[in-house]
């Protein structure tokens, strides 16, 4: 099984995995304690059984027996391996689930199968927005330095990367799931360009391609040997500001440019229909999701802001744009139209994505820039706790908001369902006044796959798991 990504993999430790095809990676290899089904809602993975005490700040998790690392470690996964997988999680800042893992203050193993986790505080989100990410993999315990190659209980086994270039996996002959899994070797093959990516698809050195050009799809969908998939909700544009650099520290100028934009146009444009407009931080289908419009394009209003706020005159900026993602970069066209109407002069800087995840996540050397959100969002802590808090590990836009943070912080602490979904429709009344980034659309994720290919692509939060599939000539 080949399948290409418009990106190459940039880390394999799940630990600290830096973007979606990494996940799409990493998720083949290793398991966490639970999984999201779905219905977005954890399954049991690396768990037996599991029980609550002390009001909810006490989690004894039981692990199956004989589950089986890969080797070179090839042994069976006890409770100890769990302890030290989850406090590396926790006592490294640099994990991407660090901060998730906070409420935790005691990770211990009773016996050789029991985990128990004692939390300072009810946490409701620890399950669903925590132990069932693949950022809270469970590896052996000697193995958990971040340059090792990936070990984990997967279907699949680590095998080869070329930084750059592919990365392949082999089939887990000891894997413990009847049936599972049925490709020999999955193969991924990074390939930037749109054109040339399909083209592989359409001759058949490709089994499976993502993120298909909307403006190709005709291409797929017009040719017999192959199926055409879209899954919609989980793809969110972010275009963020640098809230800590002027002029948009002032939220007057963030809502002006976000009275610049035509939803339905952006759409039309970056997406050639294929998307759907996003209001909030939270998919449209979530029970938590705001009831509301997105803002209208308005001109007027936003040339008053920039007036109030002293920008009159206007001013020059930069749009930091990844080139790996088409609609990102069509966004950047109609946007910089748009914001000339109101005096501002903007220069688009499409670069690499590497270039762009430094510049953001690293040295905070940008104005504003856009790219897509896969499935993070999906769950409300993941939405607010992680993105819009001030020190949440994805706030690459520098916003700090007391109240936001207090309303958030609350939020994640209750066990009352009502309470916490109130608290939630607060944050995104929060969200939508400050304008610290704004949701412009939803993408609809294109896949092309070979007729061949059976079985269901995406599952969860939008992720690729390829052990679901087979071939069928």
């Amino acid at each position: 099984m080949v399948y290409s990504t418009s990106e190459a993999v940039q880390q394999l430790h799940p630990h600290y995995r830096i973007a979606i095809v990494d996940t799409q990676l990493a998720v083949h290899i290793v398991e966490s304690l639970f999984i999201l089904n779905n219905e977005l809602l954890p399954e049991k993975r690396l768990v037996k059984s599991y029980e609550t005490e002390g009001d909810g700040k006490t989690y004894l998790f039981e692990i199956p027996e004989g589950v089986m690392f890969h080797p070179p470690v090839s042994r069976e996964l006890v409770a100890d391996d769990v302890v030290a997988s989850l406090q590396q999680v926790k006592n490294d800042q640099a994990t991407v689930a660090s901060e998730d893992m906070a409420p935790v203050n005691g990770i211990e193993a009773v016996d050789d199968y029991t985990v128990r986790l004692t939390l300072d505080h009810t946490y409701p989100a620890l399950i669903s927005s925590v132990l069932a990410r693949t950022d809270t993999a469970i590896l052996p315990r000697e193995h958990l330095d971040k340059d090792a190659e990936p070990v984990g209980t997967g279907p699949y086994v680590f095998d080869t990367w070329e930084r750059g270039n592919f990365a392949r996996l082999e089939k887990f002959d000891d894997y413990r799931m009847d049936g599972v899994p049925y490709f020999d070797e999955i193969e991924t093959n990074p390939i930037a360009e749109n054109s040339t990516r399909l083209d592989g698809l359409l001759s058949g050195d490709s089994h499976v391609v993502v993120n298909v050009p909307t403006n190709n799809a005709d291409r797929v969908e017009n040719d017999d040997s192959l199926e055409l998939i879209s899954y919609s909700g989980f793809v969110n544009e972010f275009l963020a500001f640098n809230n800590a650099k002027e002029p948009f520290d002032d939220v007057r100028v963030r809502r002006a440019i976000n009275h610049t934009i035509d939803v339905e146009q952006a759409i039309e444009f970056a997406l050639d229909g294929f998307g759907s407009p996003a209001v909030t931080v939270l998919p449209a289908f979530h029970a938590y999701a705001i009831d509301a419009d997105p803002v209208p394009q308005d001109f007027e209003e936003a040339t008053r802001l920039l007036e109030e706020a002293g920008y009159g005159d206007g001013f020059e900026m930069e749009f930091l744009l990844p080139e790996v993602y088409t609609p990102s970069v069509e966004l950047g066209t109609p946007m910089q139209q748009w914001l000339a109407q109101v005096g501002i002069d903007c220069e688009l800087q499409v670069t690499t994505w590497d270039n762009v995840l430094e510049r953001t996540f690293s040295t905070g050397e940008y104005d504003m820039t856009s790219f897509p959100f896969l499935g993070t969002h999906a769950t409300p802590f993941g939405a607010f706790n992680k993105i819009c808090h001030s020190e949440g590990s994805l706030n690459y836009f520098n916003y700090a908001s007391d109240e936001m943070d207090t309303t958030v912080e609350n939020a994640a602490r209750t066990t009352d369902t009502e309470e916490q979904r109130e608290l939630y429709l607060e944050a995104q009344r929060i969200y939508r006044r400050d304008v610290p980034f704004i949701n412009v659309f939803y993408w609809d994720q294109l896949y092309g796959r070979r007729n061949s290919v059976k079985g269901d692509l995406v599952w969860g939060p939008s992720e690729l798991r390829l052990w679901n599939n087979w071939f069928d000539d």
